[in-house]
């Protein structure tokens, strides 16, 4: 899968145009070096979004992980940057807890990151991704 559509896709669970379980559904469907791929990609859109220390246990809760999780613990200690590339390097096993804690990681920095934004934002990640115009419009743009 091309870069723009597994970030379109991502930029769509988060905005709950695809439900979470559906997401990951697709991610589960992945082979593991695609995954790990989507972590990759997942991890650079989510530390755009200016997540902070304060979003991580909250970001656990609403993964409906423990916080015992190998990359929950991750999260929780240190910087956030340097613990999520970290976290990067689990084995495949801790993908999907990791996609979860991300993908809610990042809903909750790119919440805040569009009520800054305002109502004049034109960033394409923050229109409206279940309007097929509009994301004709992006790949045609991207």
């Amino acid at each position: 899968m091309q870069t723009l559509d597994n970030e379109i896709k991502l930029n769509q669970i988060r905005q709950g145009v695809i439900v979470d379980a559906a997401g990951e559904a697709w991610f589960t469907g992945l082979e593991a070096a695609e995954q790990k791929s989507v972590l990759y990609q997942l991890n650079f859109i989510c530390m755009q979004a200016g997540p902070t220390t304060a979003d991580v246990l909250p970001a656990i809760e609403h993964a409906g992980l423990k916080p015992t999780f190998t990359p929950c613990v991750m999260l929780q200690h240190g910087k956030l940057r340097e613990a999520s590339s970290r976290a990067l390097q689990l084995p495949s096993a801790e993908y999907l807890k990791l996609f979860r804690l991300m993908m809610a990681l990042f809903k909750i920095a790119d919440q805040r990151r569009r009520e800054f934004c305002g109502a004049h934002c034109q960033h394409w990640w923050h229109q409206d991704l279940s309007n097929e115009e509009i994301l004709l419009s992006i790949r045609e743009q991207h």
